[in-house]
């Protein structure tokens, strides 16, 4: 092996492991994030007296509807509180408890996720192999492929890492409703033939639209889990 190669994979391997550290020094500030803001506790805890406190399910509805139209910023953790106070007012229980809920949508997202990363994965090789012109010296197609494969990896780890094991919700947005967006926006912009485009455009819907919306409810998912660890928070000091 060349020196600039191994020069070349001294400097591939720093930089993937400055990404990776600065991966985990986002995730662990984002961790010690609190829970609410400080100056909106008072607000806060107002607002879930008027909840709690409420006499009928017509004013407890208008209440959360008002509120969650005011404040957006914590419409989870109103609905979390406006569905305790219904349930507790018509005196039902749902048919399926949260826990259920968030274990039957966590499976099917590491399910879809698990597809995808299948999926990007073999697109790649394929194109890197078999399609894309393989430079002359097969070291550096090698090196290319798994150059390729450890970032697609390293993003892959970051979407798991933060969407299932730290339940966020930013990079599930971004994939819920940035990719299909880019997507259709790229088709358009690359002036292929309509029949083309709209063929490719369906391929890729049918290849990742059920991660997609494995996404979007994980996401739904992961903003209630941070509704109710407020909610449980904010009763503490009331």
């Amino acid at each position: 092996m060349e020196m600039k190669s191994f020069i070349q994979i001294l400097v591939i391997l720093g930089i993937c492991f400055g990404i990776y550290k600065l991966a985990r020094c986002i995730s662990k500030k984002r961790n010690n994030r609190p829970l609410w803001r400080p100056k909106d506790e008072s607000y806060l805890k107002d607002v879930l007296g008027r909840i709690y406190s409420a006499a009928s399910l017509e004013h407890l509805q208008r209440l959360a509807a008002e509120e969650i139209k005011f404040y957006s910023r914590y419409r989870y953790l109103f609905r979390v509180a406006k569905e305790e106070k219904q349930q507790e007012i018509a005196q039902t229980t749902p048919a399926m408890s949260f826990e259920e809920k968030e274990s039957r949508t966590r499976k099917r997202w590491f399910v879809s996720f698990f597809i995808n990363c299948f999926i990007i994965g073999m697109m790649y090789l394929i194109t890197m192999l078999y399609i894309n012109t393989p430079p002359a010296d097969a070291f550096y197609l090698w090196l290319s492929v798994i150059i390729g494969s450890v970032l697609i990896g390293l993003g892959m780890w970051w979407t798991y890492y933060c969407a299932y094991l730290k339940k966020g919700t930013f990079l599930l947005s971004m994939i819920a409703f940035g990719s299909p967006f880019q997507m259709v926006f790229s088709h358009m912009r690359d002036g292929d033939g309509l029949a083309v485009s709209l063929l490719t455009l369906i391929t890729e819907i049918a290849l990742f639209g059920f991660f997609w919306y494995s996404s979007f409810l994980l996401r739904k998912i992961n903003s209630e889990v941070r509704a109710r660890r407020q909610l449980a928070g904010l009763k503490q000091i009331m």
